[in-house]
């Protein structure tokens, strides 16, 4: 299905997509038990009354308890095996071209004019990241489904949620703000993601000379007279933005951080970090 968005994704509607990605696991699930009673002779009962309906429960639960659990089992060694060829095999050659880029700033540009990077890392996030909000492609953005054990062999190959990202080529404010954290981060700056938790948006942010500046070319940036340097303080001031939002940094570790105040509202959520359920909302 992935590679089918990949070639044409426009085959199918987003919501059609969207559907067909929920109902995938029941389906899967559904067509294994098939296939395993099927397997079965059920001939031999005569189907009436209690006893045979006790018979097929009976049946049922033997086809799960054996044939079944090892069917999955030997899926998911499958799966964990072409994982470990598969990830180094995908995500080198992202790996080198993110590491070229780098390097690249770092030979164009000082630290101090950020300007210049972000307009680069902007430059580079349109080539290698399609806008995919509310698009068929977005069912299978691949980095939003990342499994603890994903990111383990992700990290233990030296790759990361960015690398996934330019990988597959799509994505929206959470893929973009990911890449760009990843980027800003490699160079030595000060970098942190953060969003709206009242609004669907999510942005990368850089620390200069003590003042956080928005980095969102493709919408805060929009409504501001600098789209590349956005100061955080200022955000409230925005008419866009003004209003009681509750602003929250988000951790690599996996926890919230409300920084309302440093975005000029005056309420914040909470106030204290908390664990962060999924990393993956845009």
């Amino acid at each position: 299905m992935y590679f089918a968005a990949k070639l044409n994704p426009w085959w199918f509607s987003y919501p059609q997509l969207e559907i067909l990605r929920q109902l995938y696991p029941i389906l899967l699930a559904a067509l294994l038990t098939a296939a395993h009673l099927t397997r079965l002779n059920l001939s031999e009962f005569r189907f009436g009354g209690r006893q045979t309906a006790g018979l097929i429960l009976q049946v049922v639960f033997k086809a799960f308890k054996t044939t079944l659990i090892k069917d999955l089992s030997l899926v998911f060694v499958i799966f964990f095996l072409l994982s470990i060829v598969l990830i180094p095999l995908f995500l080198q050659p992202v790996d080198s071209e993110l590491k070229m880029f780098i390097a690249e700033l770092r030979q164009s540009y000082a630290l101090t004019d950020f300007r210049g990077i972000a307009h680069k890392v902007a430059g580079f996030i349109d080539t290698h990241v399609r806008n995919s909000y509310m698009k068929p492609e977005s069912v299978f953005e691949l980095d939003n489904h990342l499994s603890l054990l994903d990111n383990r062999l992700l990290k233990k190959f030296g790759f990361s949620r960015a690398h996934v990202i330019v990988f597959q080529g799509w994505g929206s404010c959470g893929q973009y703000a990911e890449v760009a954290w990843y980027i800003f981060s490699s160079l030595g700056l000060e970098a942190r993601q953060v969003k709206f938790r009242e609004r669907d948006h999510r942005w990368a942010e850089v620390r200069l000379n003590g003042t956080w500046y928005i980095f969102d070319p493709w919408y805060i940036g929009l409504h501001y007279n600098d789209k590349y340097m956005v100061p955080a303080s200022e955000l409230a001031k925005i008419p866009r933005f003004s209003g009681s939002y509750t602003v929250v940094e988000i951790r690599p570790e996996g926890t919230e951080v409300d920084v309302s105040l440093e975005h000029g509202y005056t309420r914040g959520g909470f106030g204290v970090i908390r664990t962060v359920v999924d990393l993956a909302t845009g």
